[in-house]
């Protein structure tokens, strides 16, 4: 579970893969990761009425995009001229745009927990509704986080062992 992982995780067997499974590295949280991926995992669930493992495969997306809540600015952004994703999600272009505003707008720092649930939040609210629709209809971690991918995030560079590394 997301919020069960330790500083240092080994590689970890990928349930399914071929023969014996495929070594996977996890993603590696600090203290700080893990109590927020814990913190945004109980609110996913308070706020939304989530299986642990629908609101797991959420916030493993959300660790993989910012490194496990490490990284706030997209290091190499993929699109050329940009500035680059930024905050948990890693919001691009129009959606990282009304994120700065959101955070303005209430008065918070753009990098603190308030301003980055606050938004996604908002977002599963209103113009996300059809990924927390799908995000309800999953039935096992691993389709959680392949569909918090494919609906929520929408990456340019999908990388789903990383994200199921997170989810592991």
């Amino acid at each position: 579970q997301v919020m069960q992982q330790a500083e240092n995780i080994s590689p970890v067997d990928i349930p399914g893969s071929a023969k014996g499974g495929t070594q996977v590295p996890t993603g590696r949280f600090t203290k700080e990761g893990s109590e927020i991926a814990g913190k945004l995992v109980d609110d996913l669930k308070k706020d939304f009425g989530l299986t642990d493992f629908q609101a797991q495969g959420a916030v493993a997306n959300l660790a993989h995009e910012s490194g496990g809540f490490k990284t706030m600015q997209e290091v190499s952004p993929t699109v050329k001229g940009s500035r680059g994703g930024y905050g948990y999600a890693q919001w691009t272009g129009p959606r990282r745009v009304e994120f700065e505003a959101y955070a303005k707008d209430n008065g918070l720092d753009i990098d603190s927990y308030e301003a980055n649930y606050g938004f996604l939040k908002h977002e599963l609210e209103t113009t996300e509704k059809r990924s927390l629709k799908a995000l309800k209809n999953t039935t096992n971690l691993r389709d959680a986080t392949k569909t918090f991918e494919d609906k929520f995030e929408r990456a340019g560079v999908v990388n789903m062992s990383s994200r199921d590394g997170w989810a592991d």
